[in-house]
C-alpha cells in the first residue's frame, strides 16, 4: 500500500525512491527460511492504465488522465506491477500454449535485466532483475521447434528445422494418418538444421516429432 501519509507536490507521490530503483515500499527477501523469496521486479510507478469510473481510485480526480475525460488513469505499487508481470505471463502463453508454470518462472528468470541499480543478481531484493517482456518471448521464440520446406531439387524436398538444443527429432512420413514412418533423425543444435526427403508418386504427409 502507499503511505497517503507521505507529502504530496502536484498530485504526486514524493520521496518515493529514485527512478529506476526500488519502490520504498517493495517486498523484498529473503523467507525466514533462507531462500530468495522474490523472483521478478516490475515497474510500479504512476503507470496509465485503464480505469473503471466508478471505482474507488476513480474518486481521486489527480490519478485520471484528463481530470476524469477519459477512461484512463495512473496506477502505482503492487496494483500497477502484477498486471505487468500477468500481461508477459499472457503474451508467452499465446506464443506458447503448453508452457506450464515452472517453465514461465525459468523463462522470467533467464530473461530479467540487470543493470547498476539491480547490482548482481540473483538477490533477495530484486530477484533474478527487471523483467523484460522483449526479451522474454526473444527467448521462448528461439526455444520453439519451427519447420519450413523447400524444394530442394526436382528430386527432393528439403526440411530445415529448428529446435531446443540438445534434443533429437524425427522426421516421419503418413499416406493414411495412421501409420507414420520415420525417414530420418537429427539433433537440434543453436543452428537450423535439415532433413532430405525423396519426392514420390504417392502424396504423402510430413511431421516433426521428437
Amino acid at each position: 500500500m502507499i503511505n497517503l501519509e507521505t507529502p504530496k507536490k502536484f498530485g504526486m507521490l514524493i520521496n518515493q525512491g529514485v527512478i529506476g530503483g526500488l519502490w520504498n515500499g517493495s517486498g523484498v527477501g529473503p523467507t525466514f527460511d533462507g531462500r530468495l523469496g522474490m523472483d521478478v521486479s516490475a515497474p510500479g510507478d504512476s503507470l496509465i492504465t485503464t480505469y473503471n469510473p466508478k471505482s474507488y481510485w476513480a474518486t481521486f480526480r489527480f490519478n485520471l488522465v484528463q481530470n476524469g475525460a477519459t477512461n484512463y488513469g495512473r496506477a502505482s505499487a503492487v496494483s500497477a506491477a502484477s498486471p505487468i508481470v500477468t500481461g508477459i505471463i499472457a503474451l508467452l502463453l499465446e506464443m506458447d500454449p503448453t508452457l506450464d508454470a515452472a517453465q514461465i518462472k525459468t523463462l522470467l528468470h533467464q530473461s530479467a535485466r540487470s543493470d547498476e541499480f539491480t547490482g548482481v543478481t540473483p538477490n533477495p531484493n530484486w530477484g533474478y532483475g527487471k523483467v523484460d517482456a522483449l526479451a522474454a518471448l526473444d527467448l521462448l521464440h528461439n526455444q520453439l521447434t519451427r519447420l519450413q520446406i523447400s524444394q530442394a531439387n526436382q528430386n527432393n524436398f528439403q526440411f530445415t528445422a529448428r529446435g531446443q538444443p540438445g534434443i533429437q527429432y524425427f522426421l516421419e512420413k503418413t499416406t493414411d494418418l495412421r501409420t507414420w514412418q520415420r525417414v530420418a533423425t537429427n539433433n537440434a543444435t543453436a543452428a537450423p538444421f535439415q532433413f532430405n526427403a525423396a519426392i514420390g508418386e504417392t502424396t504423402a504427409l510430413y511431421r516433426l516429432a521428437r
